[in-house]
């Protein structure tokens, strides 16, 4: 099988002398409540059963995998597939405190090692912005679930994103470096078309705006302040910017956000 190339922020940590950086990213990020409420009515619309057999792609540390294996017990289980081997260390590190019936391996969402028709279900969130073929991704998924099986997504569409400032260049660049770093950054837009011509039907996508709080995405506004000045925006006046939110933050009057999309579909 031939060896899939990777490019984007998660799809290299594996690469990073430091991977817990982003280990730790996605652990302030997921639990932001709109993006928490965005995976419940997820999961609510995949219906999972006791028995039935899940698989979590992307699964990152496993939080959510073990979320979702405790909606099939009693009887079968949830399995978390990451493409880095750190994100499945710490995932396999957090089970072993957990009694849910889930566990974890390395392996890639173009080309999943599993039967066709393995599992009564498939969800992921956040990954198919990363991965480099999103449409193939999509296809192993739909192959992988049997007939009547759901497939469900939850995912970012940056170009949505808004955050409140005075200063609108240094924004309007914000939101520019932070869709280029990501590989499939209007995935989201993108998934009532590609959930049809992977052959499923019944189809329910719905676009909602997630507001994400400083906590969350301070991290990723030092990163993007770096590449702001990288791509030769006066450092003084990116200081200035990040400072502005720092006091909107104090003042309790940050404001920022992105539009996700949701959506579910049957295999015929």
């Amino acid at each position: 099988m031939a060896k899939v190339d990777h490019i984007g922020m998660f799809t290299t940590v594996d690469a990073l002398e430091d991977p817990g950086v982003f280990i730790g990213l996605m652990d302030r990020v997921q639990t932001a409540p709109d993006v928490q409420a965005a995976r419940a009515d997820l999961l609510a619309r995949l219906d999972l059963r006791p028995g039935d057999t899940v698989l979590d792609l992307g699964c990152g540390t496993g939080d959510h995998t073990r979320e979702v294996a405790a909606l099939v017990a009693p009887g079968d289980q949830a399995v978390g597939v990451d493409f880095s081997t750190s994100m499945i260390g710490e995932a396999t590190r957090r089970q072993a405190a957990s009694s849910a019936p889930a566990r974890f391996e390395q392996g890639d969402a173009q080309q999943l090692r599993f039967e066709t028709g393995t599992f009564d279900a498939c969800r992921t969130e956040r990954m198919l912005c990363h991965v480099p073929d999103c449409t193939a991704a999509i296809r192993e998924m739909v192959r992988v679930v049997r007939p009547g099986g759901r497939v469900g997504i939850l995912d970012v569409d940056t170009a949505g994103t808004f955050i409140d400032s005075s200063d609108r260049a240094i924004t309007a660049a914000f939101v520019t470096t932070l869709t280029d770093a990501i590989r499939n950054p209007w995935i989201g837009r993108a998934l009532r078309r590609e959930l049809a011509e992977a052959g499923l039907v019944d189809i329910d996508v719905r676009p909602r705006v997630i507001e994400i709080g400083y906590g969350p995405v301070e991290p990723m506004i030092e990163m993007h302040s770096v590449l702001m000045e990288q791509l030769g925006l006066e450092p003084g006046a990116v200081e200035a910017w990040r400072s502005e939110l720092e006091y909107a933050n104090l003042a309790g009057t940050f404001a920022m956000g992105m539009t996700m999309f949701s959506a579910v579909g049957r295999k015929p």
